[in-house]
């Protein structure tokens, strides 16, 4: 996650359902769960065309990642 902006995150979380926000925060320490809520907070108003926008930034960083042998998603 080192790679992805907060900002960036919790645009995309925004969009994501209940239960892979709930997924997220159950993997990330406490401090950065709360970092995201809070920018989620001052970000919320946010349309659908940004929040799309951070959600395939992050696919392609996962997919840089998993190309370099760095992650492994499963499937």
């Amino acid at each position: 996650l080192r790679e992805i902006d907060t900002r960036e995150l919790a645009c995309a979380l925004i969009g994501a359902g209940q239960a892979l926000r709930d997924r997220f925060y159950a993997n990330v320490s406490e401090r950065v769960g709360g970092l995201v809520k809070d920018e989620m907070v001052r970000r919320k108003d946010l349309d659908a065309t940004d929040i799309l926008a951070a959600q395939l930034k992050i696919v392609d960083v996962l997919r840089q990642l998993q190309g370099a042998g760095q992650i492994s998603i499963g499937r």
